[in-house]
């Protein structure tokens, strides 16, 4: 029995996964009974997993906050005029309500409220939280007295609340402390009868820290977002072309041997395309994060995405990163030349007062090798699960080619799970099926049950759309389905798996990797453990 157990913890997370239905097709243990040989689990396991729901109900303390229950009026009066004296609208000056989407050319929000939890929360992700203990009540308090939207970081802490204000778990690099985390949103707030806070949150980016500002009551610090090495790569190129065309040594013909240009350094090139990569990640947003429909009992662990704005997203990514690499570029032109700035004609005078423009908060950002070094984020090579899905993976497999993989892996171990829970059918979540990429062009390996699946829906006039399944379109890029399977794939496996790892993963194609890994280590355990028990 004991080598089932890792088998053991996915499949309980994938029953509790499924017990919400988001479309009807199926894949069934008849289907694959000649495909898997492992037996089903005991019907007590079965009944234990089947009462987990499928939202992740986070609650730091049983109980509440109120002994009364919320019953005591007079109390919960004193708690509403208290925090009317502390939370106006605009919200008090520090309680980082203020920060907007557009703070950072190159993502930096500074002094963002972190809610430091034991558990790892990711990007695609969703969940309910129920806020009772007083420094974050105090935090989220503020955050949605303010304008929306309504943002902080999630970040691991080992050890949870407890270890808030040690040392070893200072926010610097060296800690104990992981440095990476999640941008979040908070989508909806209610307040309980005791007042406690009900928070349907959502993740939305990766960030890591660059510096704390404040530890205690709860931490603060200044981040930065973190896309992975495929979308700064994409916006390479171009630049280099815009600090080539936007420095005045190359524009005016002039050079000046003592100040180097912008183009032929990396660190230069890296900022400025993370400069495009984070206006990107910014317009997809609005497709990749829709609010959810469903009741809070009822909720979906992954967040929904709009499909209706996939077009325009497209198009406003485009041209904001084209906008954001060019604004990048000159301000790149304006640091390094601060003290003798080129002035060659009235529009580079501000109009206020004749008085050159203040040099813009910009600097070159590290290299994914220097952040490596660091420790903040994970060579997936480095790891024992990386390991396992670099070998499966063939030399010179392109992103595209790990992406593939790791769905035949996923196809397998869901059919799998499909006969090991002796379950009459499993339901395929939508969110999962919406980024099943095109066939490869060798075909998917027969039998391949998702493909099916989602070929039925796609084949039943109107059911698909009336059921929420529609597969992400041809102007969504391949890099981020890619990324967004890398992060979705984690909420079928189990939250003990090594979801920090998967956070830190320096890229798309790194965290495929340890996915696959994952999940053919999964697999590999339920088939030992099914062969020793006949």
């Amino acid at each position: 029995m004991l080598t089932r157990f890792p088998f053991f913890v996915a499949g309980v997370c994938l029953v509790a996964f499924f017990a919400k239905p988001e479309v009807t097709a199926f894949v069934t243990p008849a289907s694959v009974s000649s495909f898997h040989r492992t037996k089903a689990l005991r019907p007590s396991l079965l009944q234990e997993a089947g009462r987990l729901r499928p939202a992740l109900k986070m609650s730091s303390a049983p109980g509440g906050g109120d002994l009364m229950g919320g019953a005591d009026e007079a109390r919960n009066q004193q708690i509403a005029t208290l925090k009317n004296l502390f939370y106006t609208e605009k919200g008090p000056e520090t309680n980082g309500a203020e920060i907007r989407l557009d703070d950072s050319i190159t993502g930096i929000y500074e002094d963002m409220p972190l809610c430091r939890w034991r558990y790892t929360f990711l990007p695609a992700f969703q969940t309910v939280l129920n806020v009772w203990q007083p420094q974050y009540t105090h935090m989220f308090e503020g955050i949605i007295a303010g304008p929306k939207p309504w943002l902080y970081v999630h970040l691991q802490l080992p050890g949870g609340t407890e270890n808030l204000g040690k040392p070893e778990y200072d926010l610097k690099i060296g800690t104990q402390a992981p440095m990476v985390g999640t941008l979040m949103r908070v989508v909806s707030a209610q307040r309980s009868e005791d007042s406690r806070l009900i928070l349907v949150v959502q993740g939305i980016s990766r960030v890591r820290v660059l510096e704390a500002t404040q530890m205690l009551p709860y931490s603060r610090a200044n981040v930065q977002l973190l896309p992975d090495f495929e979308q700064l790569e994409a916006y390479q190129q171009s630049a280099s072309r815009m600090l080539e065309a936007a420095d005045p040594q190359d524009q005016f013909g002039e050079l000046d041997l003592g100040v180097p240009r912008l183009n032929d350094q990396p660190e230069w090139c890296r900022t400025v395309a993370l400069a495009g990569a984070v206006a990107e990640e910014r317009q997809w947003e609005v497709y990749e994060a829709a609010h959810p429909v469903e009741q809070i009992n009822n909720m979906s662990p992954l967040v929904p995405f709009n499909f209706s704005v996939e077009a325009l997203c497209s198009k406003k990514a485009s041209l904001h990163a084209d906008k954001a690499i060019h604004a990048a570029a000159t301000q790149a032109v304006v640091v390094r030349d601060t003290t003798k700035t080129l002035v060659r004609d009235a529009s580079d005078i501000s109009s206020n007062g004749n008085q050159l423009s203040p040099p813009p908060a910009i600097s070159p950002v590290l290299s994914r090798q220097d952040l490596v070094s660091a420790g903040l984020l994970v060579d997936a090579g480095r790891t024992e699960l990386g390991r396992i899905g670099k070998e499966r993976c063939s030399t010179g497999a392109t992103l595209e080619d790990v992406e593939i993989a790791v769905w035949k892996e996923l196809d397998r171990l869901l059919a799998m799970a499909a006969r090991d829970y002796d379950r009459p059918s499993l339901p395929i979540p939508s969110s999962l099926l919406s980024l099943l990429p095109p066939p490869p062009r060798d075909g998917w390996e027969e039998p391949f049950f998702l493909g099916k699946v989602a070929a039925q829906l796609e084949s039943t006039d109107g059911s698909a759309a009336a059921q929420g399944f529609e597969r992400v379109g041809m102007y969504y890029p391949s890099r981020r389905r890619a990324a967004r399977l890398s992060w979705t794939v984690c909420a079928l496996l189990g939250g003990g798996g090594p979801l920090q790892t998967v956070l830190e993963a320096q890229g798309t194609r790194d965290r495929l990797e340890i996915v696959l890994g994952w999940l053919i280590a999964l697999r590999k355990a339920a088939d030992k453990g099914g062969e020793g028990e006949k």
